[in-house]
């Protein structure tokens, strides 16, 4: 009996912390479970100032659970977060890349179909009365998820999980994005206009012709002035998304059924004289291949960001996310952002580069974290994190706003028909393959380009299986 007084006392000391006084005293049980709690969140990008709108409305609901969002260095946020996890030290909410879903699949907490959770509500005047509730709230299942979500989003966090009571396998939501950004054309409106193309191109046979145009050598055929930063590896902003997308716009497809890569097959409904990926990896080297009418580009060119910065570019490919850099790099220069040329704008095919919140399978508070996790990406909440972070949409409901934003509507575009693929349980690792197997392309094709490009291809399907 003592012990149970004194609980209840503890929770009355406890409430008023919470901003709020009792008026009934609830059970003992309920009481325990409104105790104060933080939820850690771990992200490579973004401040934590961009969530304070969300923290704060999911507060109003729940005000006993702090969330504290700590924003890592891009480059160290891997390394941490792997070492923290491994040492029961991890977050109980963090961010993974859309291509890093398989390798983390052991350390997430799938979404359970219900949450309990607490609700703490006050009532009265004077003397103000406050009430703790316990609800069993249903998550999201599979249809909800594609209604409320890109089509892209249902690709990467759905997983084939073991029930952990039934240990029945079924389709299983692993996270939930804020966003997704898409490649899109950025182009130097001087450079067009100064040769006569009045508007940025549809198709990739267009953009030949605008980037031939824009191009000028020397006497010596070096690059002055570039086309089209596109054809090389190192030097090539998200060169392995731009091979990606140009195989899967020419009808090639990228993983078999089993995870394998197989972007070097043929596929059977493909008619075309090459298979689709060699005609990919071809159309994109030809630009950095000096005995081409497209030449443009080589690998001794700066960086390609820094080359459009500096006007001397064109047509630079890149994301939202570039779009701050760009204006800090060179806030003067005048250009546009423009959906990327498709093959068949019919049948259009975009790119998906973006990260996905999920929750550590070691979280203390699983019912807290996937609450939490749903709430901020839900319509209402997460709109005032991509006003603040200029970022595109990961709902279908809010893509048609975007459309006519000046900035994202370009990204906004291609969010209907982005697309991703699974790269192996190593995605850094199949980065650095794309980038080798467009050197070796381009380092071979002198001498035999057929070959060149076929056994490019092989090696790299055989590399990227080898991380499966």
């Amino acid at each position: 009996m003592k012990r149970s007084v004194l609980s209840l006392l503890s929770i009355a000391l406890i409430l008023p912390l919470l901003g709020v006084s009792c008026a009934k005293a609830p059970s003992a049980s309920l009481s325990a479970r409104a105790q104060p709690i933080t939820l850690t969140w771990w992200r490579p990008f973004d401040e934590p100032g961009d969530f304070s709108a969300i923290i704060k409305n999911y507060q109003a609901l729940h005000p006993n659970v702090n969330i504290v969002v700590r924003t890592l260095r891009p480059e160290e946020y891997e390394k941490l977060l792997v070492n923290a996890l491994a040492e029961d030290r991890g977050p109980d909410l963090f961010s993974i890349h859309n291509t890093w879903m398989d390798a983390y699949e052991p350390k997430i907490l799938p979404m359970p179909p219900v949450v309990d959770v607490i609700f703490i509500t006050q009532s009265g005047g004077i003397s103000q009365e406050t009430t703790i509730e316990s609800k069993k709230i249903p998550t999201l299942n599979l249809r909800q998820l594609k209604d409320r979500f890109l089509p892209v989003v249902e690709t990467d966090v759905v997983r084939d999980v073991a029930d952990a009571t039934t240990r029945q396998v079924k389709p299983t939501i692993l996270g939930l994005p804020l966003s997704v950004d898409t490649l899109a054309m950025f182009y130097n409106k001087d450079l067009l206009a100064q040769n006569k193309i009045v508007s940025p191109p549809v198709k990739w046979d267009e953009f030949q012709t605008d980037a031939k145009a824009i191009t000028r050598l020397d006497q010596a055929d070096n690059i002055v002035q570039s086309g089209a930063a596109l054809g090389s590896a190192k030097n090539i902003s998200r060169s392995p998304d731009l091979v990606s997308l140009l195989m899967m716009q020419n009808g090639a497809v990228m993983s078999a059924a089993n995870g394998a890569a197989a972007f070097d097959q043929t596929p059977d409904n493909f008619s075309g004289p090459v298979p689709p990926g060699i005609g990919a990896l071809r159309f994109y080297t030809d630009f950095a291949r000096a005995n081409k009418e497209v030449y443009s580009w080589n690998e001794n060119q700066v960086d390609s960001l820094d080359a459009f910065a500096a006007g001397k570019v064109g047509f630079y490919f890149g994301y939202a996310y570039h779009l701050p850099m760009l204006k800090a790099k060179a806030p003067k220069l005048n250009f546009d952002i423009a959906p990327h040329p498709q093959l068949d704008p019919e049948h259009p095919v975009t790119f998906a580069n973006y990260w996905i919140e999920t929750v550590s399978k070691r979280t203390k508070f699983s019912n807290e974290a996937w609450d939490f996790l749903i709430f901020a990406t839900g319509q209402d909440q997460v709109k005032t994190f991509l006003d603040s972070t200029r970022k595109p949409t990961a709902l279908r409901a809010l893509v048609s706003s975007q459309l006519d934003d000046l900035e994202l509507g370009a990204f906004a575009q291609g969010l209907i028909n982005a697309r991703s693929w699974y790269r192996g349980k190593d995605s850094a690792a199949m980065d650095g393959i794309f980038r080798d197997m467009i050197t070796e392309a381009l380092t071979n094709a002198a001498t035999d380009e057929d070959k060149a490009f076929e056994e490019a291809l092989k090696r790299a399907v055989s590399r990227v299986n080898q991380t499966l």
